[in-house]
């Protein structure tokens, strides 16, 4: 499974891979995909917390304090963020 952010990417990716695009315009699509890959840190970031959230009871006491650490794994485990 991969993200929103690395699927856009991908779709970017593809796009500026035409051949029917001038070189300003791969460049353009470049750019794009630069600043889309800078806010992969920050949408990491939000599901995390999201997930950390998702161990809260309702009167805010945690559930489990392993799943507070887990969230790294959880992440890295059910998005593909590895380069390949």
């Amino acid at each position: 499974m991969k993200t929103p952010i690395q699927e856009l990417i991908e779709k970017i990716e593809a796009l500026k891979d035409s051949d029917t695009l001038f070189i300003c315009e791969q460049r353009t699509y470049q750019d794009a995909i630069e600043i889309a890959t800078q806010m992969l840190d920050k949408e990491k970031e939000v599901i995390q917390r999201a997930y950390k959230q998702g161990v809260v009871d309702e009167c805010g006491e945690l559930i489990d304090l392993r799943s507070i650490t887990e969230a790294e794994e959880y992440y890295n485990r059910t998005f593909n963020t590895k380069e390949k």
